[in-house]
């Protein structure tokens, strides 16, 4: 990424808060109507018209708050509905429910969080009552949301991507990608500064598995824009009778080939149990190429893995396409 971030691991929590609502209401749903082109066609279409257009400048965020005087003010109702698009696109493409939706109840949580966080340039789940501009309403929110904190201008949908990128090194678990893209997702909540975002997101958990669900959640999934293939790749395991047992990733395998059947070196560095939303392994491969003139595919293998005590293998190919 170019802009210098900070990402925090979000921690497991089924706190519930009841909070006011922003001052813009922002009802947003997207169409989930099947349509007759092919998985490329539609991976090119969805970048162009769900990706590419939902980036928010300073001026179209719309803060009205400051951090001098503790006023976590709110953001634009642009600035939501172009987040929300940006997160449903990246479920969308994984192959998820992408008809996710705020819940306003939470957005004053959500800012307030964000403000601390912006106030006192540190990122914590559980910011300390010394803090400037602490609340109690703010430091719930910020243990059941992914946060970040950065510049220039890093908040409402570039931390989105941000958060399902998940680079450094206190993020091999790609918790945030994972509840960004969590199976049993229906809504979440934002609140933004300039330099700071907060999505409350930590919550359905006890929700049962959606119908038609895939039986996993690979990034980068079948289609992937160049610029949006990250260091780390991911795939969570979704299971009907639980979101955080009944995975045992401890012996998994996984192979990568590219298109002329070569092995694709990687390096697996996650297959924590940790209740991150859904189980999922993680690895790092290496040399993946993501400036081809044209697509390029890889082939991956994850094996050696069980499913409430089954044997699952699971294959597919990720094309990197240039749009």
């Amino acid at each position: 990424m170019n802009t210098i971030s900070k990402l925090a691991i979000v921690l497991v929590g089924t706190v519930l808060i009841s909070i006011g609502c922003s001052k813009e209401e922002t009802s947003n749903t997207t169409s989930q109507q099947p349509t007759n082109l092919t998985g490329r066609e539609q991976a090119v279409k969805d970048y162009k018209e769900m990706y590419l257009t939902t980036a928010v400048t300073d001026a179209e965020l719309d803060w009205t708050g400051n951090s001098a005087n503790c006023n976590e003010g709110t953001i634009s109702k642009l600035a939501l509905d172009r987040s929300l698009v940006r997160l449903n696109y990246f479920r969308k493409i994984c192959g998820l429910p992408y008809n996710m939706v705020w819940n306003e109840s939470w957005f004053s949580g959500c800012q307030k969080a964000a403000l601390m966080m912006y106030a006192n340039n540190s990122l914590s789940h559980f910011p300390p009552n010394t803090w400037k501009c602490f609340s109690q309403e703010g430091y719930t929110a910020a243990g059941i949301s992914n946060i970040a904190l950065g510049s220039p201008s890093y908040h409402s949908s570039s931390t989105i991507t941000g958060w399902v990128e998940d680079e450094g090194a206190s993020n091999y678990t790609v918790g945030h990608r994972r509840w960004i893209l969590f199976s049993r997702a229906k809504e979440y909540g934002l609140g933004c500064t300039t330099g700071s975002s907060v999505l409350h997101c930590i919550e359905h958990t006890s929700d049962p598995l959606p119908a038609n669900s895939p039986a996993y959640i690979a990034y980068p999934p079948t289609f992937i824009p160049q610029s949006l293939v990250f260091d780390r790749w991911s795939l969570a395991v979704t299971n009907p009778n639980s979101f955080f047992s009944g995975v045992d990733l401890s012996a998994a395998t996984i192979k990568m080939t590219d298109s002329q059947g070569g092995d694709v070196s990687l390096k697996i560095v996650s297959k924590t149990d940790n209740g991150y939303a859904d189980q999922t392994i993680v690895w790092e491969p290496v040399g993946i190429n993501t400036t081809a003139t044209s697509d390029i595919k890889y082939h991956v293998i994850v094996d050696n893995f069980t499913l409430n005590g089954v044997a699952k293998k699971y294959e597919y190919d990720v094309n990197i396409i240039k749009p």
